[in-house]
């Protein structure tokens, strides 16, 4: 038994160890690196159901426990072998924390799966689990910061907004992602509400260009208040649920945000006379 959680070990650990290596080398990028990490996890736990692991698993700690002979050498080898594949996930999920940027969600999510399909493992090592959700908490954290983190200079300072650090800058990645969520919150309202947005989009805008730091947390702007709780409002949906395709997909639409102008005419009718008015409001759409 010893020998095959050392073979198992090793086998995955070099697996790892060469996905990394060729990261390091940049022969992989960060997104691929993390999508054929994933790819090796999903593999292993199929892997594990293959074998009939989790079946033996499955019928609960506290029965587990009565069993005896062979059925009790069983389940405490199939415990074994979750438990040795689940620290090496938690090891390897540390280490992609600490080589990845953009990517911190996703590996906060794939733990957060691997942690839902092994959840009755728990009852066995409640400790490992402990430190598995604050592993996915730190890491989601740590994703949210760097969402909203700039290395280069940037001219909007988020110090104090969602959690955000002293000195902490608005990212290029973090403009487009509020920029989507505005736009997608904007949708089918009145001409009034869409004013609210296209307001804090120009805001965010000129903001984001200007050659002076902006202070978005003690901003006075209409526009700015509104950014600031599209801020506040995606980290906390980041934090509750990691999720790359959330941000990716809101920074595909911000991306291709632009400022619309609607016109139109309408007709009045008072005392059997027609009336016409102009009437104009700005909204925001994707180009």
């Amino acid at each position: 038994m010893k020998l095959l959680l050392e073979n198992w070990r090793a086998y995955y650990n070099e697996d790892f160890d060469l996905l990394c290596e060729r990261y390091d080398k940049g022969h992989l990028s960060e997104k691929r690196l993390i999508v054929l990490w994933e790819d090796s996890v999903n593999r292993e736990y199929e892997e594990l159901l293959n074998e009939g692991v989790m079946d033996i698993l499955a019928v609960g700690y506290e029965k587990g426990k009565q069993l005896v002979g062979k059925a009790k050498a069983a389940y405490d080898a199939a415990a074994a072998k979750v438990g040795e594949w689940y620290m090496n996930l938690l090891n390897q999920a540390w280490a992609l924390s600490q080589k990845v940027k953009q990517g911190l969600g996703k590996v906060a999510g794939v733990l957060k799966g691997a942690y839902q399909k092994v959840s009755a493992f728990c009852e066995m090592h409640p400790i490992i689990c402990k430190v598995t959700k604050f592993l996915i908490m730190m890491i989601a954290v740590a994703a949210v910061m760097a969402l909203f983190s700039s290395e280069a200079q940037a001219a909007i300072d988020t110090s104090g907004v969602a959690g955000r650090p002293e000195g902490a800058q608005l990212s290029d990645l973090g403009v487009d992602v509020i920029k989507g969520m505005l736009q997608v919150a904007s949708e089918d309202k009145d001409p009034e509400a869409q004013k609210v947005f296209v307001d804090a989009f120009n805001w965010l805008e000129q903001a984001h260009a200007s050659e002076t730091i902006e202070q978005l947390a003690t901003s006075t702007d209409a526009g700015a208040q509104k950014v600031r709780q599209a801020m506040e409002l995606i980290s906390k949906m980041h934090k509750e649920t990691p999720d790359d395709n959330l941000i990716s997909g809101f920074a595909n639409i911000g991306e291709k945000v632009v400022v619309s102008t609607t016109r139109y005419t309408e007709s009045i009718l008072n005392h059997g006379e027609y009336s016409f008015k102009s009437i104009e409001f700005q909204s925001l759409k994707v180009r």
